[in-house]
């Protein structure tokens, strides 16, 4: 699950008896006081041996 803006909003209007407007408020609140950097996003690409041989399984299984 991603814990997101929106749904941290919907768990303080829903626990904590907030309105709407409140709740974006606190939480806008606490993003301004924590710096958040962009994420890094790992990636795989299959060697070309790699390849070769899921091929080769794939062409036996047909």
């Amino acid at each position: 699950m991603t814990l997101t803006k929106a749904v941290m909003v919907d768990m303080l209007v829903e626990e904590m008896d907030l309105d709407c407007r409140e709740a974006r408020n606190f939480v806008n609140s606490i993003f301004e006081e924590i710096p958040i950097t962009g994420r890094r996003v790992v990636t795989f690409r299959a060697s070309r041996k790699i390849r070769a041989q899921i091929n080769r399984q794939a062409l036996r299984g047909k």
